[in-house]
């Protein structure tokens, strides 16, 4: 058996097997496809959402004036922070409660119109 002999017999072999390895490509691309095709129909059964967004249900925000009168706080019982604090804040305005020696600054946004 000479080179050339083996040679054409790899290349008979190879174009006796291609159809087989064909036909498997297209069962693959066949079972994709009806994979994607199951997705989209899962999506077209799919209940339609309403056109109206539905109520919020948090809270409610009116326009107002905002009062604490007495407010007290502390992180620990031992240590106040701030006692006996009143103060009104009218609509639009806003009120900072700043404190030393850390600069913490606190916001109290009053009921913006």
């Amino acid at each position: 058996m000479q080179l050339g002999d083996v040679q054409a017999f790899i290349q008979y072999s190879r174009q006796f097997t291609m159809p087989l390895a064909q036909l498997g490509s297209m069962a693959n691309l066949l079972q994709s496809r009806v994979a994607s095709a199951e997705r989209v129909f899962s999506l077209l059964d799919e209940d339609e959402e309403s056109a109206e967004p539905a109520p919020p249900s948090g809270p409610v925000f009116g326009r107002g004036r905002l009062v604490f009168e007495s407010v007290s706080f502390s992180y620990s019982p031992d240590k106040p922070l701030i006692s006996s604090l009143s103060l009104v804040a009218e609509p639009g305005q806003t009120v900072a409660i700043v404190g030393s020696p850390w600069f913490v600054v606190k916001r109290i946004p009053c009921l913006e119109s």
